[in-house]
């Protein structure tokens, strides 16, 4: 009977800890909050990153791509900027949010296997811009979370399926 004591202990530590969460305590927050925040976070920082990409230093770019092997460098460039731009817009507004989220996971995971492999995960001073990774996994998870759970209640999505 030694295990339904301990069950019974676990239960009762998992009521206990419930009582003091924030959420228990103030207010009541919806989950599907959550996927909202993300989607807004991770949206923006990617549309931001790639609008210049694609209207402003698509040369520069597409130059140094080519100097890291990837030819023909206005190609990679053109869908880097755009998988980062429009994908970013996407995301944020919460339309086709997996398709984006999934072409976001492919970027940085060929970012990381190919630019950033080996070198330090966060950004050392004094050498090149390019040398931390904990940015690139940081915008990977989120793509790969969003691409799990979808892009919830408030999203355009959902309003298209669903209305409210």
């Amino acid at each position: 009977n030694y295990e339904s004591v301990t069950n019974l202990r676990i239960r009762r530590l998992v009521l206990f800890v419930d009582e003091f969460m924030l959420t228990s305590l103030f207010i009541y927050i919806d989950p599907d909050w959550a996927p909202l925040a993300l989607r807004l976070a991770l949206g923006v920082a990617l549309a931001f990153h790639g609008y210049p990409k694609l209207f402003k230093m698509k040369e520069q770019f597409a130059g140094w791509l080519e100097s890291l092997g990837f030819k023909p460098g206005f190609f990679w460039a053109w869908l880097v900027g755009l998988t980062e731009f429009v994908g970013g817009i996407m995301i944020a507004v919460g339309f086709l949010t997996e398709l984006a989220a999934l072409a976001v996971c492919i970027q940085f995971l060929v970012i990381m296997a190919k630019i950033k492999w080996g070198k330090a995960p966060y950004l050392i001073m004094g050498q090149d811009s390019y040398n931390g990774w904990e940015l690139d996994m940081i915008y990977f998870a989120s793509a790969l979370a969003l691409l799990f759970s979808g892009s919830g209640q408030w999203s355009l999505e959902w309003y298209l399926l669903y209305g409210y």
